[in-house]
This record gives C-alpha cells, sequence and structure tokens, in this order.
C-alpha cells in the first residue's frame, strides 16, 4: 500500500478544514488512478491505495483539484503540487 497527504492552507497559512483534494497517480504519463479526500482540521488529506497490481517504476502524484464551498482554489499559488515515487517490487 502506498500513502501520501496534501496539505491545504489559506492565504494567511492557516489550516483549510472540510476541502475535497483530488489526486492523479501516474505511471508513464497515463493516469492510472484518481483519488479524493477530504482535508482534516489540520488541513491535511490522506491517502492510500493498493500497489499490489501495479508494476515497478517511477510513479508520480499530483494534486489536480481542491474544492470548497465558498472558497476558490488557485493552482498558481501551489508551493508544491506533485511528487514522485519509485515502486521496486
Amino acid at each position: 500500500t502506498i500513502f501520501w497527504r496534501v496539505q491545504i492552507i489559506d492565504r494567511n497559512g492557516a489550516a483549510v478544514d472540510g476541502a475535497a483534494v483530488q489526486t492523479d497517480v501516474l505511471f508513464g504519463g497515463s493516469r492510472v488512478a484518481t483519488l479524493t479526500a477530504m482535508t482534516a482540521s489540520d488541513g491535511w488529506a490522506q491517502f492510500s491505495r493498493s500497489a499490489q497490481e501495479d508494476v515497478a517504476g517511477v510513479y508520480t502524484v499530483i494534486v489536480s483539484a481542491v474544492a470548497k464551498l465558498d472558497a476558490v482554489y488557485d493552482a498558481t499559488r501551489d508551493v508544491k503540487n506533485s511528487t514522485t515515487y519509485t515502486l521496486r517490487k
């Protein structure tokens, strides 16, 4: 199982509670999974997925969307919106 997390903060640096965060997992440029999780009061959204059927190699996780009622997500202000991991079998 692969685990990752995303923190959402507002323009003042405060944690955003209750935001829906969507991430895409890519392999070789193709999407292999899309997952959505809600942020907790500390602003962190926790994700996990089984890697049992995945092939070995380098995967990329990107934040593809963030949504919260009465709020606007500005992707240009992301500190970081992707990361990679290497799956070894």
